[in-house]
């Protein structure tokens, strides 16, 4: 799976609403699919949180700082499978992936402004 890949993932999943599901279990997974996941897991209800007083780019910011540890995690697992790439192609998928991790950034502050710009949903009548 191409880094852009995981990170579009990683950011579909992080501003979509939480829906209950089974994850997969560990085994099937491999170390990429594992750490985006948790790094999923991490930026959802952060993302989710950002309080209005702050700009999307803040936001995006704080999210990121409060996932750093399962970001890094990330970064390490992509890197464990460049290291195994022909010498050659290391230093352009090390570039795809720093340019990806900058897009999340960018990605996450749209994705705040687009819920913040999106109509509220009408509350049933009371009766």
């Amino acid at each position: 799976m191409a880094v852009a890949s995981i990170l579009a993932l990683v950011l579909a999943q992080a501003t979509a609403p939480a829906a209950p599901a089974t994850p997969p279990a560990p085994a099937a997974q491999n170390p990429i699919q594992s750490a985006a996941m948790a790094f999923s897991a991490c930026l959802g209800p952060k993302v989710a949180a950002v309080p209005a007083s702050m700009t999307p780019e803040q936001g995006a910011d704080s999210a990121l700082a409060g996932c750093k540890t399962q970001q890094d995690a990330l970064r390490a697992a992509v890197e464990t499978v460049i290291a195994a790439a022909p010498a050659e192609q290391q230093a352009m998928a090390r570039t795809q992936v720093d340019q990806g991790m900058a897009q999340a950034r960018t990605q996450i502050a749209d994705s705040i402004r687009q819920k913040r710009a999106a109509p509220a949903t009408p509350s049933a009548p009371a009766k």
